[in-house]
C-alpha cells in the first residue's frame, strides 16, 4: 500500500506542525481533518485517502472513485458556503 506521509496524531515536518483533528472512515476511503501550523499561520484542511485501490492492478469498478469525487465536491461546496 502507501507509506503514510501524515502523522497519526501530531508531527513536525521542518517548520510545519501537523495535527490530526478527526478521522472519518468510509467504505472506500478515509478522511483526515488536519491543522497545519507554520509560524503564525494556521490552515485547516481535509485529506482524502482512497483505501480500496487493489495492489498491482486497477479497480474492477469506477463507481467507488466516482463516489469519492462526488463526496469531495460536496465537501468543497459546503466549505465554500461557510
Amino acid at each position: 500500500k502507501c507509506v503514510l506521509y501524515w502523522p497519526e496524531k501530531r508531527g513536525i515536518y521542518g517548520k510545519v506542525e501537523v495535527t490530526v483533528n478527526a478521522v472519518g472512515e468510509s467504505e472506500h476511503y478515509t478522511t483526515h481533518s488536519l491543522t497545519l501550523k507554520c509560524g503564525n499561520q494556521t490552515r485547516v484542511l481535509q485529506h482524502y485517502w482512497y483505501t480500496s485501490w487493489p495492489d498491482h492492478k486497477t479497480p474492477d469498478s469506477a463507481l467507488p472513485l466516482l463516489q469519492l469525487m462526488s463526496d469531495v465536491e460536496a465537501d468543497r461546496r459546503a466549505a465554500a458556503a461557510l
